[in-house]
């Protein structure tokens, strides 16, 4: 499947669910290709902004996959616990963990020196840090806003940029591209609902995986 393309015959996503289930099946090479085209870009630069230098951030990254494509066979849907992206960040934070201190007993740095140190007892106890909700939170952004300007003419876009990203004034947009203040909010507002929808899609559902690999 090349870069950017989605599973085929997918609708216009309202759960993240869907993916995870597809992804489950180890006979879907498609939907792996996927996720791992959406989620291990991510990955990879979350390791690099806690110090790993690009070669060992690879590596950690490939390790997350390896443990979700093992993990992800026992899932099951569990609203309760949290969301998915508590569940990608701990297990990336652990393959993080696990890395640097091969790394040290090796008696190689584990990174440069603008690198924090992610053995510290703080860093345990709290493995979720705001360099991972930062990046996971931009990631699905960036992804959302890619995957929807696919869906919508160059001056529908324009529209919502104008008001949205820029917060200029509809009225300024519409005489700008000879529309209607009433066709700018329109605009506006039928991208604003996809993107939430996306959003959603991308980060807001909860996971479980029963062999234990988040727990």
């Amino acid at each position: 499947m090349s870069q950017g393309q989605e599973p085929q015959g997918r609708t216009w996503p309202t759960t993240r669910i869907t993916l995870l289930h597809r992804v489950s099946d180890q006979h879907d090479e498609e939907s792996w290709d996927y996720f791992v085209q959406t989620y291990g870009p991510l990955i990879l630069r979350y390791c690099q902004r806690r110090g790993l230098q690009e070669a060992d951030a690879r590596d950690v990254a490939q390790d997350v996959l390896l443990q979700v494509s093992k993990g992800i066979g026992d899932f099951r849907y569990d609203a309760e616990r949290g969301r998915f992206r508590n569940w990608l960040g701990t297990i990336t934070h652990r393959a993080l963990l696990k890395h640097q201190a091969k790394l040290r007993r090796s008696g190689i740095g584990a990174g440069d020196s603008t690198g924090a140190d992610l053995t510290s007892t703080q860093e345990c106890q709290q493995p979720l840090d705001e360099v991972w909700v930062e990046s996971f939170n931009a990631h699905v952004y960036r992804e959302a806003i890619r995957r929807l300007r696919l869906h919508f003419s160059e001056e529908t876009w324009c529209a919502f940029e104008a008001t949205f990203t820029e917060d200029r004034p509809p009225e300024e947009v519409a005489k700008e591209l000879q529309r209607s203040v009433g066709w700018v909010y329109q605009a506006k507002s039928q991208i604003v609902r996809r993107l939430k929808s996306e959003i959603l899609y991308l980060a807001e559902d909860s996971v479980l995986l029963n062999s234990g690999t988040a727990n």
